[in-house]
């Protein structure tokens, strides 16, 4: 855009597709605040990485923002992965002394290709390749299912390194700074996050919001079940080659 170069023009698009989604201008985004201070959250940061996504045309993944916090940082880090695109995305030719046709760049006619192609109104499959979640006594999805399995009460008193709930419990819950509820559904593991594998400094993982780190782990652990399903996968396919050039997995990595 005239008079703005790449990066001015990424914090510009960057800070209008924030406050589009938050409902702020883009006028009060500080550059260096973190996200979570502007009211981001798993599912909002999940919503972001989409509009992103649609924006630039490039894949950008929610869980980028757990290492990229700051609108400054997302900035860097796109200069810097997608850095190609981002500049082919505002690029605009030098208008010629004469009256010419000007150039229709790559990513212009990418978006022409794709409207020309006609909508069949089928959604696209998909493939699930790797699950995670965490929930009250279960680390994983096998230990929920498990818990279903056997009718077991995944609710229990409150644990003592959560806070001591005699303190402030009463029966009628109607004292000033009481309540009547002394039980919790507790996610296992709450203190086993690692800031610094994710890039986030330990100061920091201190005041984001808890869910944050749960949603950064569950990524994580997604992303290797989708592995290990592939691996299994792909020694099943091995077992079923009989000739050719395909060489055959060891027997302990075959699923």
């Amino acid at each position: 855009m005239k008079g703005l170069n790449t990066e001015m023009c990424l914090e510009r698009d960057l800070k209008e597709n924030i406050g589009a989604l938050l409902q702020i201008p883009p006028e009060r985004l500080e550059n260096e605040r973190n996200l979570a201070d502007f009211g981001f959250d798993s599912i909002s940061l999940a919503n972001l990485a989409a509009r992103l996504t649609k924006h630039f045309e490039i894949e950008i993944s929610p869980a980028m923002f757990f290492g990229h916090s700051s609108i400054t940082k997302v900035k860097e880090y796109l200069l810097e992965k997608h850095g190609e695109e981002i500049r082919e995305f505002y690029f605009e030719p030098e208008m010629a002394s004469t009256v010419h046709e000007a150039p229709e760049s790559p990513v212009a006619r990418r978006m022409t290709a794709e409207k020309s192609i006609p909508q069949s109104g089928v959604p696209e499959p998909v493939a699930v390749i790797g699950m995670s979640g965490r929930f009250p006594d279960a680390r994983n999805i096998e230990e929920m299912w498990s818990i279903l399995a056997e009718g077991r009460n995944a609710v229990r008193e409150i644990p003592s390194d959560r806070f001591d709930w005699h303190a402030y419990y009463s029966e009628s819950g109607k004292a000033p700074g009481k309540t009547d509820s002394k039980w919790c559904g507790r996610l296992p593991g709450a203190g086993e996050f690692d800031p610094l594998f994710f890039e986030i400094s330990p100061r920091e993982a201190e005041t984001m919001d808890p869910r944050r780190p749960v949603a950064a782990s569950g990524s994580l652990e997604c992303s290797r079940a989708g592995r290990v399903w592939n691996k299994k996968a792909q020694g099943r396919q091995n077992r079923h080659v009989r000739r050719g050039g395909a060489r055959r997995l060891p027997a302990s990595d075959q699923g």
